[in-house]
């Protein structure tokens, strides 16, 4: 590990929201094919976004991530119609996309429990939230920070 000491304080402190629906609240009956799911959050001051993440296990099929402003437009921010837990990067933006105080960022997205998934572990399975990845997990990571300091 590293540590690197700067003479002058950020300026602006780095976040990461995670955007979840899981735990307790999930359960994915089986040999499903489609089950969808979804979560949203409001964020209350202005803020610039930098990453996204999208995270399911071994039954996740696809997420969408997108972002309603207050005045009721919707944007899509990113779409991963495949996902495949092996792969699971932090999509940088390219540049970073501001959000006005009261934006909702929502995440959409589905499970495929059936056995046609060829990764999926147990389509006989009734699946819940949990950490292990025959369980599952459905969440979304914004990394951002408030563009001023309150």
């Amino acid at each position: 590990m590293g540590l690197y000491f700067a003479d002058a304080q950020p300026q602006f402190q780095y976040s990461t929201y995670s955007l979840s629906h899981s735990g307790r609240n999930l359960e994915i009956p089986p040999g499903v094919a489609e089950h969808k799911m979804s979560a949203s959050y409001v964020f209350e001051d202005e803020i610039l976004l930098h990453g996204l993440r999208p995270h399911m296990h071994y039954r996740g099929k696809h997420m969408r991530f997108s972002v309603i402003y207050p005045d009721g437009t919707k944007d899509d921010i990113i779409n991963v119609p495949d996902y495949n837990f092996a792969w699971q990067p932090t999509y940088r933006l390219s540049e970073p996309m501001l959000l006005p105080a009261g934006s909702r960022v929502m995440i959409e997205g589905a499970f495929d429990n059936s056995q046609y998934n060829l990764g999926n572990p147990d389509p006989a399975a009734v699946v819940r939230g949990g950490a292990q990845s025959w369980d599952e997990m459905f969440i979304g990571y914004f990394s951002y920070h408030k563009t001023s300091k309150h």
